[in-house]
């Protein structure tokens, strides 16, 4: 997606994320962030306008947090996600890390 149609703009970061295909768990990392969604690097990517949830370690929380997210879009290397909505403390942890990017 050209950075022009984004609602939020994206940050580079690397964060664990899981997710489950198929019935087993993927693990993978983000390659960019924002407060609307995120790309996932994956060997193993869910089809196009699946519904899935991410698990992703944000710094600053303790806990992980479970993303309810839409696939957006799909490349070899991975895929695109929307989120459809992050409670207060996640959005705040992006927020953090989006002060603290590069």
């Amino acid at each position: 997606m050209s950075p022009e149609k984004r609602a939020h703009p994206r940050f580079p970061t690397r964060l664990r994320v899981a997710f489950e295909q198929g019935g087993a768990r993927v693990d993978a990392v983000t390659r960019d962030l924002s407060l609307g969604g995120m790309f996932v690097e994956s060997a193993v990517s869910p089809p196009f306008g699946c519904e899935l949830e991410l698990t992703v370690a944000l710094p600053l929380l303790t806990e992980l947090a479970r993303l309810r997210c839409v696939v957006r879009w799909v490349t070899p290397v991975g895929f695109g996600v929307s989120f459809k909505s992050l409670r207060a403390v996640e959005t705040w942890a992006v927020n953090r890390l989006a002060v603290r990017s590069p």
